[in-house]
C-alpha cells in the first residue's frame, strides 16, 4: 500500500483553471466526464514543475496538497486503518457481491471513512487520489 504522500494540485475552481493548465487539464477527467468523489485532484501528480500549475495557484484557482495515490486493490487496507467499512462490507450491505465490490462500493467506503478529507476516483484506471484528514 502507498505510504508516502505526494504533492499535487487540488483545483478549487476547475472551470477557470482548465484553460491555464493546457494539456494537463486532461488529468482531471475520467471516461469523458468528471472524476468520482468530491475533490478535484489529478489522476497523476502535478506540481510546480508542470505546465500551468503556478498560474493556477497565482490566480487562486488551486492549491498544492499532500495526497496519496491508491490502486483500487489498496482501498480496503486503507479504510481498515481508520476502522471504516471496507468496500466488501459496503457491497454486501448494498446487495452486491462482497467478493467483487463494484466501483460505487469503493467510492462509498472512502466517502464515509473518518480518515478521509476528500478524494477523486478514476474508474478508467481503477485509481483513487486521497487527501487524509
Amino acid at each position: 500500500m502507498t505510504t508516502a504522500a505526494t504533492t499535487t494540485l487540488q483545483l478549487t475552481n476547475p472551470d477557470k483553471a482548465f484553460s491555464l493548465l493546457g494539456d494537463n487539464a486532461g488529468y482531471y477527467g475520467d471516461n469523458g466526464g468528471d472524476p468520482d468523489g468530491y475533490l478535484w485532484l489529478p489522476s497523476e501528480p502535478l506540481d510546480k514543475n508542470d505546465t500551468g500549475v503556478e498560474k493556477v495557484i497565482a490566480a487562486g484557482y488551486g492549491t498544492l496538497v499532500k495526497a496519496f495515490y491508491f490502486d483500487k486493490s489498496e482501498i480496503s487496507e486503507f479504510v481498515k486503518m481508520y476502522k471504516g467499512a471496507t468496500p466488501e462490507a459496503i457491497a454486501e450491505g448494498n446487495g452486491n457481491n462482497p467478493e467483487s465490490p463494484d466501483w460505487n462500493d469503493y467510492c462509498e467506503a472512502l466517502t464515509f471513512c473518518d480518515g478521509v478529507y476528500g478524494f477523486a476516483g478514476y474508474s478508467s484506471s481503477e485509481k483513487f487520489v486521497v487527501v487524509r484528514k
